[in-house]
């Protein structure tokens, strides 16, 4: 082991460890509904700025403006490193990053229809939290744009062209600049970081209490029937009611195929649906679409083509056929 400070002990392994041990989260409030930070500002203003749409006369108090946030939240909240907090902006589908542009030039408009007390009450906000804390560019935007900058040395204008495209100025000036949001990390200023920050246990150092409300059971039972699914239809959507009607022979024989599908997958691995029937064309595109893993089943589906595999138990006729 490499030496530390004190002659024997290696502090880079131990950071290491710590940034992949521990995550670091905004400290939440006295009552845990809100991070301290956002209650300390909200406490500092004389009212919250409601961003509000005027229908005939009728104010929404602001809920369009609150959903198209919350839409936005959802969006991104999946691709959220749960140890950094920062998005992993690699992983974001271009879809739904055009989606969130999008619904993010709304919010704009909301902003910019509100009322003049409103915009006043908005500034004020802005002042207040940049006192408190500030977005900075996450780990991958600062790589990506010492990239940038070197490749510029070669190409000229490269590096204009990557900040139009994980950003936007908000001026004709081209003074002002906001990165994408999944770009930056909203970080507590240096001398209110003890203050709003903490450090906590990862989720692999986490004692999972399998009583907890928060747990769900349905999801370990599905796992054990269907190791490939991640997601669990909500049943108030999706139950079908008829189902419940199905008894008597029907029911056996509901049961017996689905017990043939299971034994028939598990050769598979986790690659296909046990709810799913099999594809009636064999064709590679109808496989690959009713599985759960696209690179699985294309896997398989080539192996089944040309090789003899343990579940060939018609083998000698399927190697005369492919001869």
């Amino acid at each position: 082991m490499r030496k530390g400070k004190d002659g024997n002990f290696d502090f880079k392994k131990l950071k290491k460890w710590d940034l992949r041990n521990t995550k670091e989260q905004l400290k939440m409030n006295a009552s845990g509904t809100k991070p301290l930070l956002f209650e300390d500002i909200d406490n500092e203003l004389p009212d919250k700025p409601i961003y509000e749409i005027i229908t005939n006369g009728v104010s929404d108090n602001g809920e369009t403006y609150n959903k198209i946030k919350e839409e936005i939240n959802q969006l991104l909240k999946s691709y959220k490193d749960p140890v950094t907090g920062e998005y992993m902006a690699r992983y974001i589908p271009s879809s739904v990053k055009k989606k969130v542009k999008k619904l993010n030039i709304e919010l704009s408009k909301i902003k910019t229809k509100s009322s003049k007390e409103n915009k006043q009450l908005s500034k004020l906000y802005g002042k207040i939290f940049s006192k408190y804390a500030e977005f900075v560019p996450t780990e991958e935007y600062k790589k990506l744009s010492s990239l940038a900058l070197s490749r510029d040395l070669d190409e000229p204008g490269y590096y204009d062209i990557f900040k139009l495209s994980t950003g936007r100025y908000l001026d004709i000036d081209e003074i002002i600049y906001r990165r994408d949001r999944w770009y930056s990390v909203l970080k507590p200023k240096p001398e209110y970081y003890d203050k709003y920050m903490e450090l906590t246990p990862g989720e692999g150092w986490i004692k999972k209490d399998a009583d907890s409300d928060l747990i769900n059971p349905e999801f370990a039972k599905l796992q054990e029937e269907n190791p490939g699914e991640k997601m669990i239809p909500k049943a108030a959507l999706y139950t079908n009611k008829e189902f419940g009607k199905v008894k008597g022979n029907l029911k056996i024989l509901y049961d017996a195929v689905y017990n043939a599908m299971k034994e028939a997958n598990s050769a598979y691995g986790d690659a296909y649906n046990n709810y799913k029937l099999p594809s009636i064309t064999g064709s590679m595109y109808s496989r690959i679409k009713n599985s759960n893993s696209k690179t699985s089943a294309a896997w398989h589906y080539f192996k089944d083509k040309f090789m003899v595999t343990e579940n060939d138990t018609d083998y000698g006729q399927d190697i005369e056929q492919r001869m």
